[in-house]
């Protein structure tokens, strides 16, 4: 077997990149963990102009993206010297020694991103998938829907665009039409915190009042540009860092006493570091929503919006407000909808006389009904039953 003295690691990541500096990092600290190894840095930066820095070299082992390797680091890889490799993301093929990939837990993450937005008393949900129709983030998605369809939600929107260069002048016009039509209040789970972006300058664009009437949840946790966005990002972030360490230290245990070396090593959901962007402070979500619920269970029995507002607590003014901002909408509207609904029921499912609908829903006046219904419907009570009749 061979010995664990002398190894050269030849790195060559993208360090402009949140998941590639961890990596890096992770591989670091086994190389200082394990001792007898070396690191060359071959990797992009501002600094550089690419990724031709190999020249020379003879690694035991190369930590690199291969989709971003150019020139003769790419011929690196097929170098005699070489005698295993870890990669950010997919596996070349062909390679004639063991290799191991590093890659996201896209089904930890959409479940995380699940929780995230349900626990804030939200009711509607969509993806943003990243520009590029790519596999991982359509797992993110599936993931996503498949944790809310757990809780008893489903995924009203999906937008995960699959054009390999996007036109952006397009791509804002399409982005600003899909977030119009969302409904409001609505959380938003982005692929990634670039994409996390994207939406906010759209929103900021559009009116759209961030997190009232939309919630948005980004992936990676890229502090300065979390930080800096406005309003600030909420993001879950990736242990690229621990799954890179855990991936080098079965390359080196491989190559010492010929341990079996998996394929593959998952980066899970490390933290959650929430901002404004799903912090409403004021909690006019979850008032708001438990308000709608209490109107949709309760309006047929009468009640007047003091009532719903000594249900979920604090004066009606106050609720008021949360309606406007949140909904664009009054708690009086609110409840003269759901009564509306209801009226509809009994127009196509009972026979119900006219005169006693406006009783079984809690409306009081018959003729009010009637009034609300025509401009509500454009039609009559009358009309709208004979139209729903074979």
């Amino acid at each position: 077997m061979a010995t664990r003295n002398n190894r050269t690691v030849a790195i060559c990541v993208d360090v402009r990149q949140k998941a590639a500096r961890d990596i890096e990092d992770g591989v670091m600290r086994q190389i200082v963990a394990h001792g007898g190894a070396e690191a060359m840095l071959l990797g992009n930066h501002p600094c550089n102009d690419g990724f031709d820095r190999s020249t020379g070299t003879a690694p035991d082992i190369v930590v690199a993206n291969y989709e971003e390797l150019k020139g003769a680091n790419r011929d690196l890889l097929r170098s005699r010297h070489v005698k295993a490799a870890l990669f950010f993301g997919a596996v070349p093929p062909g390679l004639p020694y063991p290799a191991v990939s590093v890659v996201s837990d896209d089904r930890a993450i959409g479940a995380a991103a699940a929780q995230v937005l349900v626990r804030s008393g939200l009711r509607a949900f969509a993806y943003l998938g990243a520009p590029h129709g790519d596999r991982w983030s359509v797992a993110r998605r599936d993931a996503f829907a498949a944790a809310l369809a757990e809780r008893g939600f489903a995924l009203a929107a999906d937008y995960s665009p699959s054009a390999k260069r996007p036109d952006w002048r397009r791509e804002r016009r399409n982005l600003a039409a899909w977030v119009r039509d969302l409904p409001k209040p609505c959380g938003v789970f982005a692929a990634f915190d670039q994409r996390a972006r994207h939406l906010l300058s759209v929103c900021r664009g559009e009116g759209l009042p961030v997190p009232r009437q939309i919630q948005v949840l980004g992936v990676d946790d890229e502090e300065y540009v979390c930080e800096n966005e406005i309003p600030s990002l909420s993001s879950l972030a990736v242990d690229f860092r621990g799954a890179a360490q855990e991936a080098m230290q079965a390359i080196f245990a491989h190559l010492e006493t010929g341990s079996p070396l998996p394929s593959a090593f998952l980066a899970g959901v490390a933290g959650f570091t929430e901002r404004l962007s799903t912090c409403d402070v004021s909690r006019s979500g979850e008032r708001v929503n438990r308000a709608r619920d209490f109107i949709r269970l309760h309006a047929s029995e009468g009640i007047s919006p003091s009532d719903v507002a000594r249900h979920v607590g604090g004066t009606l003014r106050y609720l008021e407000s949360g309606f406007r901002a949140v909904l664009g909408t009054t708690v009086e509207a609110e409840l003269r909808e759901a009564r509306l609904q209801a009226a509809v029921h009994l127009l196509e499912d009972t026979e119900t006389p006219l005169g006693d609908i406006a009783g079984r829903v809690g409306a009081g006046n018959p003729r009010s009904l009637m009034n609300a219904f025509k401009r509500r419907f454009g039609c009559s009570m009358r009309q709208w039953r004979s139209k729903s009749r074979p």
